[in-house]
């Protein structure tokens, strides 16, 4: 057999690179993982992989993109991580809960069973559902470590790797990070757009809860629009004059033409001046109450919409607990801390005012917080009457037990009711009564 030399001089280097068995210098992902432990979280013992996916074309979409994902298992394959955060021009990617779970047992997988199959500890980097799958088809060594590492428990009923690696992810700017797909196999109830611009649709599916799911302005953001945001916050932080207009100056300073402005400035000032995607939930006339319930790391925000309680699509990371307890701090001007677990706070925001009971270790397993709600129009025994809270005739008794200076005791659960009777009964108290409160 002889071969035409000169046919393959006249194809050059550029055109061998390009054949399907030549291999590319150029690597297909340029993530750079980096284990981390942070500090001041509340939270002890919590391991973070941090990939900088800045310059990767991937982006660090573990779900969309197999070579960044191939990247993230091969570094769980020598350490364990609680939770992995993956970050590309100003927009970051959480995957905790189940998503963090099945790449914690992809890692170890891929650890146990590269001693006896090359290639399938391979394929579990780049489709972990599909070498879960072929293991437990299989007899011996593969399916035992399928079971023992959790990765064929892990993902039972996905039927591909996106199923399970769905992200929470939001501006870097933002304390929160906000799940952009709805739950699976899930309906949708209800729909509506708040005045914030952000829009709230209501699923209902497998889980017991309905599911709250929050898409705020910023999730509409392409990537350009994202790093421009980061830009403009880096430059909000240099501002030597500061005030109310300081975002919107940011913003133009950096913007460019066809950047939408009015919506880069709104959700700038609500994370940087505001708090952020609460302010679309404090917004929604339908919810009464938002509570966080500790440990953060492992609960979503859970809401009550027209009296039913809801899990939504936003979580709270360790670190934007951390920093909405140390506003509270500061707006309250009180101690919270191991030496005072508890705080109870008003917020001010553009939907009114929103009263928070914060919790912390020893009170409880971490940070908690519990949101509810102000009512411009006070409750009164009438109004309580008018609803059908309470009867006419036993709104007359603690009336007349009010005004007559009898002792009493408002008790309850959380929810029950205790601060909207106590303040009705304050309406009770004859003009010249003088209310003393610690």
């Amino acid at each position: 057999m002889t071969f035409d030399r000169s046919a393959f001089s006249r194809l050059g280097g550029g055109s061998l690179r390009s054949l399907p068995w030549v291999e590319s210098d150029a690597p297909s992902c340029r993530c750079d993982p980096a284990f981390r432990e942070p500090i001041g979280t509340g939270v002890d013992d919590r391991v973070v992989l941090a990939v900088d996916a800045d310059e990767c074309p991937g982006g660090g979409d573990l779900a969309a993109s197999p070579d960044c994902l191939s990247t993230v298992v091969a570094a769980l394959t020598d350490r364990d991580a609680d939770v992995i955060r993956t970050h590309h021009g100003g927009r970051e990617r959480t995957y905790a809960g189940r998503a963090a779970a099945c790449l914690l047992a992809a890692g170890r997988f891929r650890e146990q069973v590269a001693f006896h199959e090359t290639r399938l500890a391979d394929r579990v980097c780049r489709d972990p559902v599909g070498a879960a799958r072929e293991a437990d088809g299989r007899a011996g060594a593969p399916r035992r470590i399928a079971a023992e590492s959790g990765l064929s428990e892990v993902v039972a009923g996905a039927d591909e790797t996106g199923d399970v690696l769905r992200a929470h992810a939001g501006p870097r700017i933002a304390a929160t990070r906000v799940a952009s797909e709805p739950p699976p196999r899930a309906a949708l109830v209800d729909r509506w757009d708040l005045d914030t611009g952000a829009t709230v649709r209501l699923y209902e599916g497998e889980e017991a809860l309905r599911t709250y799911h929050l898409t705020p302005p910023s999730a509409d953001l392409d990537d350009e629009a994202i790093a421009r945001l980061a830009a403009a916050k880096d430059r909000l932080l240099d501002d030597p004059v500061g005030g109310d207009r300081a975002p919107g100056r940011a913003v133009r300073a950096v913007a460019v033409e066809g950047d939408p402005v009015p919506t880069l400035v709104d959700v700038l000032r609500r994370h940087t001046r505001g708090y952020g995607v609460f302010e679309h939930v404090f917004a929604d006339d339908r919810v009464s109450d938002a509570t966080l319930t500790a440990p953060v790391t492992d609960n979503p925000l859970r809401v009550v919409v027209d009296g039913e309680r809801c899990r939504t699509n936003v979580r709270l990371p360790p670190e934007g607990a951390a920093t909405l307890a140390s506003r509270l701090r500061r707006t309250s001007g009180r101690g919270f801390s191991r030496a005072s677990p508890t705080l109870d706070a008003t917020l001010e925001t553009e939907a009114g005012r929103v009263r928070v009971a914060a919790t912390t270790a020893p009170a409880s397993d971490g940070l908690s917080f519990a949101f509810r709600r102000g009512d411009p129009d006070a409750w009164t025994l009438a109004r309580l009457v008018d609803v059908g809270t309470i009867t006419a005739d036993a709104a007359g008794l603690v009336s007349v037990a009010v005004k007559r200076g009898v002792t009493g005791l408002v008790a309850g659960g959380r929810g029950a009711g205790k601060t909207t009777a106590l303040g009705s009964l304050l309406w009770e108290l004859p003009p010249a009564t003088s209310p003393v409160t610690p």
